[in-house]
């Protein structure tokens, strides 16, 4: 009695042991793939615009510090990129450079990111244009 108790004991645990087809794996793994299919660029395309935005920042910051120097000197004329455009350039891992020239009436900021730059002019009296 007690062996035939034991034999349906263990015939229900083998059904009860039952693991995943290969077909329910391989739907699994199709799935996970179409949705990395999707997010992938878009996280892509994220990134490129953060990095774009975050060199955008630094140019405008480097501009309103180049404004607040004409406010105590009226003159674009600067020695090289002024300190505070390299520390905000220093200050960002996606800025690799930024330099800045300018004259007696307007001044050109450029700053360069891994994939691409962005350059400002602007000056006396004109507004700030960015490329």
């Amino acid at each position: 009695m007690k062996h035939q108790e034991l034999e349906r004991k263990q015939e229900l645990k083998k059904k009860a042991q039952r693991g995943f087809t290969l077909i329910e794996l391989l739907v699994v793994i199709a799935i996970i793939a179409i949705l990395a299919a999707i997010a992938i660029p878009q996280f892509t395309k994220y990134r490129k615009n953060a990095e774009r935005a975050a060199v955008e920042s630094a140019v405008r910051n480097c501009i309103t510090e180049i404004e607040a120097k004409f406010a105590e000197n009226p003159n674009y004329t600067l020695n090289g990129t002024p300190t505070e455009c390299t520390n905000i350039a220093n200050k960002d891992p996606s800025v690799s450079s930024i330099t800045v020239t300018g004259n007696s009436t307007n001044y050109t900021v450029s700053a360069t990111g891994a994939k691409f730059g962005v350059t400002c002019n602007g000056g006396a009296g004109t507004s700030i244009t960015c490329q």
